[in-house]
Formats: C-alpha cells, structure tokens, sequence
C-alpha cells in the first residue's frame, strides 16, 4: 500500500466510522427504533400494542448485516486483502472483547471497546518486556510478562465491577450522584 496511501486508508475508516453512527442515529430514533426498544425491553407485550415484531427484527437484521458487510469492504482494504487470520476464533474473541469492553446495546460502545483494545493489545507487549517488569519478583514477573494475562484480568474487572461496559459509566456515575445524600453546605444553599 505505501505510506502515501495510509492518509486515505484513515479518511476511509473515518468516513465508515461516521456513516455507521449517522445510520445508527437514524435507525434509532425512527418509528421502527422505538419498536426495536420496545422489543428489547418486553417482546411479549409488542403485540399487544398491536405491532407484529417480526418485519421490524428483519429491517434491523437487514440494517446490521448491511453495515457489517461494509465494515468488512473497509476492512479488506485496511489490510490490503483477505487473510485466512479473519476467520479464526482468535479475530472472533476479539471483536467480542471490544464490544463486552465497550458496551454493547449502545452506539458508541463498539467504538470505545475497539479503541481500548487496540491501545492494550499494542501497549502491554512493550509493557511485559520493559525492564520494571523484568526487574519483579519472579511471582510478579511471570504473569506480568504475559499481555493476554493482564488484558484478561482487566476484562474480567471491568465485567464484574462496570457490568454495562465503558459507555454505561457516565449513566452509572449520574445514578450515583443523585443517590447521594447531600453535603452540609449543599443543603444550607
């Protein structure tokens, strides 16, 4: 590809990444968006309403398979062709990891989860290498030199302790605000 081509290869996933969210955005909060939510929260009771739901799980079906099959055009032309790596469950895990980290069921959730991960998948190998590491205990040292190891165990933090994901925490920290009792001076005011 050469280096010349990396600044478009950017606008390209850049220009993907917010036709995605204007889709989404659109998708949402049209009439069939309030159905989806509907759906999601109590199936059952959508009938009731008098809406058959199985058209509007075909439309989202339709709209998700749509925007994967772009993401993967713009993905074979990120890598610069298909390699047989797409198809191992280790690419699968992945691209679960990314949106169990970011979120899932909310827009920006994928996206935060795939930063995160790409940032920890590139970081901890230097890390497990850097001399601070080496200098450990062997105890330390071991699982510290392993980066799967650490990504592990912060994904395993981050579901027991932020069970919705990265994009849940400003909902979660807003929850926890109002819950609080308020200060002294508050109340005075």
């Amino acid at each position: 590809m050469g280096v010349l081509n990396t600044k478009n290869l950017y606008w390209l996933a850049l220009a993907y990444a917010v036709l995605v969210f204007v889709v989404v955005r659109l998708a949402v909060n049209s009439s069939a968006g309030h159905v989806w939510r509907a759906v999601r929260e109590n199936e059952p009771r959508v009938p009731v309403l008098g809406l058959n739901p199985y058209p509007f799980k075909v439309i989202a079906f339709v709209v998700a398979g749509f925007l994967a099959v772009l993401g993967g055009i713009v993905w074979v032309l990120l890598i610069g062709g298909a390699t047989p790596e797409v198809t191992t469950a280790n690419f699968t895990l992945a691209l679960l990891v990314m949106v169990v980290l970011g979120g899932s069921g909310t827009r920006f959730g994928a996206m935060i989860g795939g930063f995160l991960y790409t940032l920890l998948d590139q970081r901890l190998g230097s890390l497990s290498g850097s001399s601070d590491v080496q200098s450990l205990p062997s105890i330390l040292r071991v699982p510290l030199s392993e980066p799967l190891f650490i990504l592990g165990t912060l994904f395993i933090l981050l579901v027991f302790f932020v069970p919705g994901g990265l994009a849940s925490l400003p909902r979660r920290l807003r929850g926890v605000r109002s819950r609080r009792p308020p200060l002294p001076e508050e109340a005075a005011a």
